[in-house]
């Protein structure tokens, strides 16, 4: 008998600590996790995450949510701003178009420009 039993989430746990390689991303690494578990793990077995793989797993489906509910909020502001339901697509497409087309130059080089602070401050501007 072990001299005590790790617990994790209130059930027994064994803790596997894993560092993923050079190239593979956070996203990456949970769901290699994920596929090999589903093959090695007895039935009954299951995984969890700990640390900041837990807190990724978690909180990358709110993303999504996070980000329409902000559009959402972005757009009847502007709305109010405006008095008009048609000028805030407008401004809601534009801006970031824009911004993706100061984009294409600075990663293309063109004129020598170069992503730095500089040019971070003049794209807020716009």
């Amino acid at each position: 008998m072990p001299e005590s039993l790790n617990h994790f989430q209130q059930l027994n746990s064994a803790t596997i600590s894993a560092v993923p390689a050079s190239g593979v991303t956070l996203g990456e690494a949970p769901d290699t996790l994920k596929n090999l578990s589903k093959d090695v793990l007895p039935q009954g077995y299951s995984i969890d995450y700990s640390g900041e793989s837990r807190q990724f797993v978690q909180e990358s489906s709110a993303l999504i949510v996070t980000f329409f509910f902000a559009l959402i909020i972005i757009f009847l502001a502007l709305a109010a701003l405006f008095e008009s339901f048609r000028d805030p697509f407008i401004v809601l497409v534009s801006v970031p178009m824009s911004i993706c087309g100061a984009m294409i130059f600075i990663s293309l080089g063109v004129g020598g420009a170069s992503l730095n602070i500089y040019t971070e401050v003049v794209l807020r501007r716009a």
